[in-house]
């Protein structure tokens, strides 16, 4: 077979893996990417303004990079993504380090020390490269740098990133008004990387970002006692199985302050914030969005987040990019996961529809009191009956007597719900799972709706307000005709 090599122009390929599509927040989560891989258990992270010679470094207590490795590791394209890897590996095309450096600096420096031996340095300059068009990689710092090399002696084994002539994160500013705008983007990669390693911040973690610890940002908000957990999904897919769980989260009404129902609305807003989330291996790569075809964010679905968990062997099934930051469902989950997304956001809708009125002074309802609620606990969830349901406090006080009875049926119900009936029935047999409701309430609960809305008018309340304190309750949240009626 003939053939001829083709070498491509070092220069000007290096200058095109510039042009990955990486933000300074996504480029900085690839580097801490690598640090979690390591086994580091803390991460600093500075920048550090000085006009156009500002520079940034990445400092973490890992494994560090053995000198022999050293020069692989530098290599872009390391990795071949078809290769089995470990299940804690963040990586995958072994180009992260490389292409999210050069997506915004024009030097990059690594100086890594083990456990083995003394630290080594490699450092890629892409003006040399151009200049001398060869793949020349320098051993060893710029001179005027080795001070800010200089932290790598607090660890007793780690690898320290330093990014110079950063001029996409410059990008020409100067004086005070650049200063304000790199400072700026501080504040943008905290709030993504709060995001993107929030399972991993706290025990496990800690990234310090200019001396601040940062503070994980937990999507579903899963401590607030009002954030809905629907069933579990196990989806089959290819001999292994995608979690999947979805969350309705509270209407606005139900957090302590504008603050913090802002913080939990997430970087793009509340709107933007709803869909689905992604992660691999527990680190998130996609952050919100409807990524199946037919749905679009809208108003009333904007409490509806649904969450995904995948392990590094899926990466080509979900056409997972370089930057870690785009992911395509396989077309043999698509239907589960609109069957999932059409119920989350049905549940969703309706929260936000029932949970804005304001009754919290009316019979001592919150705004819309949920017959069921569910926490985490021990890795596994738990669904328990609400006790503060105005239909539980009404039979408890209606006869003392019945009292002990009534917590014992509850107690019998909560112990014996077919958690896992339910989950096999929706997400295995591929059938939805409706709620025991019809167009009409039966007649207990219909008997029991004109008792709560007598008690509240007898105390004094007008009738269109008792009907709205009804309208809170489940179920009768879900017939606003039928309530409306009701005299």
């Amino acid at each position: 077979m003939k053939f001829e090599i083709i070498e491509p122009d070092p220069g000007a390929l290096i200058e095109s893996l510039r042009s990955f599509g990486y933000s300074l927040e996504t480029a900085i989560a690839d580097l801490v990417d690598n640090s979690i891989t390591a086994g580091a258990k803390t991460i600093e992270i500075e920048f550090n303004w000085a006009g156009p010679e500002s520079w940034i470094t990445i400092l973490d207590d890992g494994s560090g990079i053995d000198s022999n490795r050293l020069n692989d590791v530098m290599r872009p394209g390391s990795t071949n993504p078809l290769d089995d890897r470990d299940p804690d590996d963040l990586g995958r095309f072994g180009l992260g380090l490389k292409t999210a450096s050069f997506s915004q600096a024009r030097s990059l420096t690594v100086l890594t020390r083990t456990e083995l031996g003394p630290a080594a340095c490699r450092r890629w300059d892409l003006d040399h490269v151009g200049r001398t068009r060869q793949w020349q990689l320098l051993m060893g710092p710029r001179p005027e740098s080795e001070e800010r090399l200089a932290k790598l002696d607090d660890v007793t084994t780690g690898t320290l990133v330093l990014w110079e002539n950063i001029d996409r994160v410059v990008d020409g500013q100067v004086g005070d008004w650049g200063s304000r705008h790199f400072y700026a983007a501080v504040g943008r990669v905290e709030s993504h990387l709060a995001a993107v390693f929030h399972r991993f911040l706290g025990s496990k973690l800690q990234i310090r970002l200019n001396g601040n610890a940062i503070e994980p940002w937990d999507p579903f908000c899963t401590d607030h006692d009002a954030t809905q957990l629907l069933p579990e999904g196990r989806l089959p897919y290819g001999g292994d199985l995608v979690r999947v769980q979805p969350y309705v989260l509270p209407h606005h009404s139900r957090f302590e302050d504008k603050a913090a129902h802002q913080h939990a609305g997430g970087i793009k807003g509340w709107n933007a914030q709803q869909g689905f989330y992604l992660y691999r291996s527990d680190r998130l790569i996609l952050s919100g969005g409807w990524i199946i075809g037919g749905f679009k964010p809208e108003e009333h679905y904007k409490l509806a987040r649904i969450s995904i968990d995948i392990d590094q062997t899926m990466d080509a099934d979900w056409a997972l990019d370089v930057r870690k930051s785009r992911a395509r469902p396989p077309a043999g989950l698509v239907d589960d996961l609109i069957r999932v997304a059409k119920t989350t956001r049905s549940r969703a809708s309706e929260v936000y529809r029932h949970r804005g009125t304001k009754l919290s002074k009316l019979a001592g309802i919150k705004v819309l009191a949920p017959t069921w609620t569910a926490r985490k606990q021990d890795g596994a969830y738990r669904y328990s009956i609400n006790r503060k349901h105005p239909l539980v406090i009404q039979a408890e006080k209606d006869d003392v007597d019945r009292k002990t009875s009534v917590r014992a049926l509850i107690d019998l119900i909560e112990r014996t719900l077919p958690v896992e009936r339910i989950a096999y029935d929706a997400y295995r047999d591929g059938e939805s799972i409706g709620n025991p409701q019809s167009e009409t309430i039966s007649g207990d609960l219909l008997d029991a709706a004109r008792a709560f809305i007598d008690k509240l008018v007898a105390g004094g309340t007008p009738l269109a307000d008792a009907k709205a304190a009804l309208l809170a309750v489940e179920p009768f949240s879900s017939y606003p005709d039928i309530v409306e009626a009701m005299q």
